[in-house]
């Protein structure tokens, strides 16, 4: 990728963040009827954040876990209503869930599969004040569990969980593309 000679060697060649800006800006352009991108953790980076704000769109995305939140932008409160210590000026996202619940997690049904969910308003490094939905499949907040991130602080977690559920037939066709389609190529 550093090598000078590569755009003169394959001047159509471009990063897969290069390629999703120019498809989404291409859509954008159309006046596509959307108002939400749902983009995948890799994929949301700092230019398609960009762009989406830049035509009033909002963004959901899976959060990695070893994202840093800011611990002094959110409060986390115990059963009994008592304020949790947290330490340090940053902490990581698995490091906030073993946490939860919290008095805020909620049951709720999206598709016929009960979750409990917890949403915190919460300052991310490098990209403001964002909503982290973290969503567990148990009522003891043990096994599978995932965050997801937006950056519509008074958006509801049913909502967000269900618009991020139309990933799943684009993570069909990636892996469609890639394997017997040969896109990788």
């Amino acid at each position: 990728m550093e090598d000078p000679a590569l755009p003169q060697l394959h001047p159509q060649w471009r990063t897969k963040i290069a390629l999703r800006s120019a498809l989404r800006a291409t859509a954008l352009r159309h006046q596509g009827p959307f108002r939400v991108l749902v983009c995948d953790r890799w994929s949301r980076s700092e230019a398609l954040v960009s762009l989406a704000r830049s035509r009033h769109k909002d963004g959901i995305s899976v959060l990695k876990t070893p994202r840093h939140l800011e611990t002094h932008s959110f409060v986390l409160k115990d059963a009994a209503g008592r304020r949790l210590p947290l330490a340090g000026p940053h902490m990581a996202l698995e490091d906030l869930v073993p946490l939860l619940p919290c008095p805020a997690s909620q049951a709720g049904t999206v598709k016929d599969k009960t979750s409990w969910t917890c949403a915190v308003a919460v300052r991310i490094p490098g990209r403001g004040t964002g909503r982290v939905v973290v969503r567990c499949t148990s009522a003891a907040w043990t096994g599978t569990s995932v965050s997801l991130v937006t950056k519509r602080v008074d958006g509801r977690a049913q909502r967000i969980i269900t618009l991020s559920l139309h990933r799943g037939p684009l993570e069909t066709f990636a892996q469609d593309g890639t394997t017997s389609l040969g896109l990788d190529e």
